[in-house]
């Protein structure tokens, strides 16, 4: 009796601890086009703790190619040189990375996944690239403490216009404020993929 009280008293302060959170359609998809900001880049698995400042780097370029490339504002630049094709400024590759992460850059050359990436005058270089990226699809979210946890589905639109699910994720993140905005700021993602 008293095992079975203790059981009821511990699963009772985990439900209080670790809330089911964002439950409405539009949190969700709002969590969703957050966590796709990672995988549509291929950025599946890293702990925020642990992350290079190359890997920051490389999110904030590609991020800004990504969502920026025929933007009004113009912030993806054609280049014309024999090495590179387009360059974006160093302080819209930080912005990136100060809403995406909260962390601090420093611009410098960087040279990762076997592409250089050089920083000059302000600008970082590096040649266009096209692909159908993945997305994210947050089915649920709790909360513990200041700590978001989503967890959801890897699916990629295929050739044929079907959905197909290719893993699943868990990402954690806690509140951010970005130019005045609720959002999020991502602390880790972990991702596991279905063997074909």
């Amino acid at each position: 009796m008293i095992i079975k009280k203790f059981c009821c008293a511990v699963f009772l302060t985990v439900l209080l601890c670790c809330s089911v959170f964002a439950t409405t359609r539009s949190e969700l998809k709002r969590m969703s086009e957050f966590v796709t900001g990672f995988i549509e880049l291929d950025y599946y698995n890293f702990d925020s703790r642990n992350i290079t400042m190359g890997e920051l780097i490389k999110f904030g370029i590609w991020h800004n190619y990504m969502h920026n490339w025929d933007s009004d504002r113009k912030l993806i630049e054609q280049v014309e040189n024999d090495s590179y094709n387009c360059a974006v400024s160093a302080k819209n590759v930080e912005a990136a990375v100060r809403k995406y992460f909260a962390l601090p850059v420093k611009h410098q050359n960087i040279n990762i996944d076997g592409f250089v990436y050089p920083y000059k005058n302000g600008m970082y270089y590096f040649n266009a690239a096209d692909g159908v990226p993945s997305r994210a699809e947050v089915q649920e979210a709790t909360k513990k403490g200041n700590v978001i946890t989503m967890r959801g589905k890897i699916v990629f639109n295929n050739v044929d216009d079907e959905d197909e699910i290719l893993g699943e994720f868990v990402a954690t993140a806690k509140p951010h404020k970005w130019k005045g905005k609720n959002t999020w700021v991502i602390l880790s993602l972990k991702s596991i993929f279905y063997e074909e």
